[in-house]
């Protein structure tokens, strides 16, 4: 009688390895996804919670000042590294009664991700009006209407 090798071949080795190998692969892409999407969310906040801001001292200012002194003002976002950001906003004023105000946000995520209507200049991110409409389009962009009372 001969005794057969117990184990495994040299050939199953591989295969098993090759196997586990693609499954850590994609576990691994999985994981840096995730990491780039908490990324997004934090700074869509941080974009959305400035842009309330900037929103909240328009309407604490006079309505016959608005349009003069908010129309193209630009601002940072606190909590985004300096020059990675920039918010603009926009006030329509065709009809002097009735202001269409409308606050867009971009930045830049790592791997210099451009999130918005922006573009990089010298370092800086700057406002690139892509589309010619005077407004910040973003995934960050709040719009309201304003009546004089």
């Amino acid at each position: 009688m001969k005794r057969k090798n117990s184990g495994f071949t040299l050939l199953e080795l591989m295969i098993a390895a090759a196997i586990i190998i693609v499954a850590l692969a994609g576990l691994l892409s999985t994981y840096v996804a995730c990491f780039e999407l908490n990324e997004t969310t934090r700074n869509t906040n941080l974009a959305l919670n400035a842009a309330q801001k900037a929103m909240e001292e328009i309407r604490s200012s006079t309505f016959s000042g608005i349009a003069s002194a908010y129309n193209g003002y630009n601002f940072a976002v606190s909590g985004m590294a300096v020059n990675k950001s920039v918010g603009r906003v926009y006030v329509d004023s065709t009809d002097p009664s009735l202001l269409n105000i409308t606050i867009g946000v971009c930045w830049e995520q790592k791997g210099d991700k451009i999130i918005g209507e922006c573009q990089e200049v010298s370092g800086a991110l700057v406002f690139s009006d892509a589309n010619s409409n005077n407004v910040l389009d973003s995934p960050v962009e709040l719009s309201t209407l304003m009546a004089q009372r």
